[in-house]
């Protein structure tokens, strides 16, 4: 091996000690991407979405600003519960988790129910239909009141 190589070699391995002593004492960091929702964004959220934030009595397993278009997050009994925040929307909207929306929106999270009462001289009728997206059911109840004196 002649001179010129062997001096190649030696600035290339200086470089490569270089360089490696320089990252071990400045490690590259990339920058990760989050996609978790703050508490502060879901209190504009609510705000902006024309709700009012207060605080609710919800089930332990609840965090800051539940869904409260479905059942459960805030139904649970006292000694299951905590105080946490809650965006209580205008009238005939719910919080869905980022914003109001309309409770009679079409969605598979939106229940929806309806009542019709029929009222008879002799029975009293009462059909409740229960719509839970995709699914319907419907109960009848039929009862007969005691007869009226005359």
């Amino acid at each position: 091996m002649d001179q010129t190589t062997a001096g190649i070699i030696i600035i290339v391995l200086a470089i490569v000690f270089y360089i490696a002593f320089y990252f071990a004492k400045n490690p590259i960091v990339f920058p990760v991407q989050t996609q978790t929702t703050t508490t502060e964004s879901l209190l504009n959220n609510c705000l902006n979405s024309g709700g009012t934030v207060i605080s609710s009595q919800c089930c332990l397993t609840a965090n800051d600003f539940p869904n409260n278009c479905l059942i459960g997050a805030c139904g649970c009994s006292p000694d299951n519960n905590h105080q946490v925040k809650v965006c209580q929307c205008p009238a005939d909207q719910c919080w869905d988790g980022s914003s109001c929306v309309s409770i009679t929106q079409t969605s598979t999270q939106t229940t929806s129910l309806t009542t019709t009462q029929t009222i008879q001289t002799t029975q009293t009728t009462t059909t409740t239909s229960i719509t839970l997206f995709p699914q319907t059911q419907s109960v009848t109840s039929s009862i007969t009141p005691p007869p009226i004196p005359t």
